[in-house]
């Protein structure tokens, strides 16, 4: 290993025709912070700025004497650099303050030659990315053309970028002009590698030249030790790149778990002999066309989902669940946090293509139930009660319960389109097992020890009913007592998911001669939780002087406080009627004001709404009424849910 501080200058001095990109690393991920961030320091430390390291690999090419090399850490910086003095160059190159000298470096810096015979010369690209980026950094970057004898760089985006700008300050300047609020108008969190051009172009604009030259001059220090802003180390083949990527205190974004894990599984490919063009073939056969495919295919995988008190990408969470379902994590306790050390051990124990190999179907085959087979819930599609899977999808997302997806994962391996009874009865004691939870507000710190256990007993054929086991623990909160209980205090979005599953219930309970038998509903569509005793109540003079009933040795203000949170207080009434009815009291949020608004009464269709103005009397709602309902809503739940111990 060579390790050297280094200005920038060793992109023109280059020992190395190109820099490759290698196919498994992330894209260009870098934003409008980290441009900021770079251009500021650069510019207020006069170009001295510290980078930190760039890790570059000399690979030999099969039966020759030259080299590939691969940029393992340090590709984020290296573009941005590139662009930069791209940028630069664009500023500089008509100006008094250029000279030929100048040409030589912006092209050697950005391109290499090759030569094909004496007479052919062509200057490709010295960073060479990746699909994911390749075709947008050619085009900010441009090509090396001949101007007579002069060889230039073209500008392929200047004149767009430059126009771009003028009609922003253009609609800015009218902004103000007209008093109105002004927004940020250039956005930069799409087409990364365009609009890092675009922020440089911007703001370099109000840069003297002289100021920019001089700037120019000093990241093109050619005397050793003068500015070194990068240390580059230079590996060869005897060394192990991901030991030495893991110990570089690298600047910039840290890599992901999943990135980790995605390039240990491929390096370790070449690491057991398999040529660098057979793993290029293998990893877009496998990894690129199952999560990297299109646009939509890379949003999707990395969309976020809660689990616990984090966010985790699609991506993360199945390579989490993979992890438990094959045995990698060892414990009930390893956590995801520890993902990517947990797969990088296990990959080192490996020492066959074939092992690797299994791995990696095992993963893709394991995405595709993930992807393909789960419901992915959708608020806005109809959901029936006996669709067990749809259901548990919907109470998983409105609760956003992410933990048990590794067994659910292993349930739809083993059992989808094999026994799928098995699996609609697997499926419906997971969701009894969260919706008790939710419901009687235990804390779910036990999941992650359910998960696993119940993945283990799975794997070895355990038939005892996995429900005893979650019961037959110390805390026994697993009860129908405890589940009426949890009623008396209900977060509202819980509340929704609550009511709309006993809606559901009662559709499935119907005589099948009737029209709503079994009938389906949108969890999303017009409809919104109401609380018929508002939450604020006593801003309302109506409420104030409606009697108020205490319970016991409770004062009967905090008794009514009490009664609002209560799911017998919660309905679900039609999407944009709450602003409407506000927090007035009952008869008129149920008849309306005559003359002025409906009240609920005007668009009431599901039972679980009608059913309130039975639960009062001469159109007034205490805290009896809510207290009854609350009793019976809970005798629903239990019908559903409930369980004998």
């Amino acid at each position: 290993m060579i390790a050297k501080g280094e200005s920038l200058y060793f992109l023109v001095d280059k020992e190395d025709d190109a820099i490759q990109v290698p196919y498994f690393q992330r894209p260009y991920i870098w934003n409008l912070e980290n441009w900021s961030d770079l251009l500021s320091d650069l510019l207020n430390n006069n170009g001295k700025h510290f980078l930190g390291s760039i890790i570059l690999k000399k690979t030999l090419k099969p039966g020759t004497n030259e080299t590939d090399t691969t940029i393992i850490d340090g590709q984020q910086r290296l573009t941005t650099l590139s662009i930069l003095i791209k940028v630069m160059y664009d500023y500089l190159k008509d100006s008094e303050y250029w000279d030929t000298s100048d040409d030589s470096i912006a092209i050697n810096s950005l391109f290499y030659k090759k030569i094909y015979n004496d007479i052919e010369i062509k200057y490709n690209l010295l960073l060479n990315h990746s699909h994911l980026d390749g075709e947008a950094y050619s085009k900010v970057i441009g090509s090396v053309e001949k101007n007579g004898k002069q060889l230039i760089i073209t500008a392929p985006l200047q004149n767009e970028i430059k126009q771009e700008l003028q009609k922003e300050k253009i609609l800015y300047e009218e902004a103000i002009a007209n008093g109105k609020k002004i927004k940020e108008i250039s956005k930069y969190d799409k087409e990364l590698i365009r609009n890092c051009y675009k922020f440089f172009y911007k703001q370099l604009a109000d840069i003297n030249l002289i100021d920019l030259k001089k700037l120019w001059l000093s990241l093109f220090e050619q005397k050793e030790n003068k500015n070194n802003i990068l240390v580059r180390i230079v590996i060869d083949d005897s060394e192990q790149e991901q030991e030495i990527f893991d110990t570089i205190n690298s600047a910039g974004i840290p890599l992901s778990p999943t990135d980790i894990i995605k390039n240990k599984i491929y390096q370790q490919l070449k690491e057991c002999d398999m040529p660098y063009d057979k793993v290029y073939e293998y990893y877009k056969s496998t990894w690129e066309e199952t999560f990297e495919k299109d646009e939509d295919t890379r949003k999707w995988w990395h969309t976020q989902k809660n689990i616990g008190r984090y966010k985790r990408d699609n991506i993360e969470l199945l390579l989490h669940s993979v992890a438990i379902c094959i045995g990698i994590f060892s414990t009930e306790d390893e956590v995801i946090t520890n993902l990517a050390k947990v797969y990088k051990t296990a990959i080192n124990k490996f020492t066959s293509v074939k092992e690797i190999k299994k791995l990696i179907d095992i993963i893709i085959s394991y995405a595709n139930i993930y992807k393909n087979i789960m419901p992915q819930f959708n608020p806005t599609e109809p959901i029936k009660f006996i669709e067990v899977r749809k259901r548990l999808s919907c109470i998983l997302n409105v609760s956003e319960t992410s933990t048990f997806t590794p067994y659910i994962l292993y349930l739809y391996n083993i059992y989808y389109g094999k026994n799928d009874d098995l699996l609609d009865k697997r499926l419906c004691m997971v969701e009894k097992i969260i919706m008790h939870y939710l419901i009687s507000g235990e804390s779910n710190k036990n999941f992650n020890k359910y998960c696993y256990q119940f993945v283990k007993k799975e794997q070895v054929g355990d038939e005892k009913n996995l429900l005893e086991y979650v019961m037959s623990e110390p805390d026994k909160f697993f009860t129908n007592i405890k589940l009426k209980e949890g009623l008396a205090e209900v977060n509202p979005k819980l509340g929704k998911l609550f009511l709309f599953m006993i809606q559901l219930h009662r559709y499935a309970k119907l005589d099948p001669k009737e029209d709503d038998y079994n009938k389906g509903l949108e969890f999303e569509k017009e409809r919104e939780l109401e609380h018929i005793l508002p939450q604020k109540w006593y801003k309302d003079e109506d409420w104030i002087n409606q009697r108020v009933i205490g319970n016991g040795d409770e004062k009967p203000e905090e008794y009514r406080k009490y009664c609002v949170s209560s799911l017998g207080n919660m309905t679900l009434i039609k999407k944009g009627l709450n602003s409407t009815i506000s927090n007035k009291i009952f008869e008129k949020k149920y008849k309306g004001d005559i003359g002025k608004n409906n009240g609920m009464s005007n668009y009431i269709s599901l039972s679980i709404s009608k059913e309130i103005i039975n639960y009062c009397h001469n159109f007034v709602w205490t805290e009896e009424s809510i207290k009854k309902r609350e009793n019976d809503l809970g005798n629903e739940l239990i019908e559903i849910w409930g369980c004998d111990k």
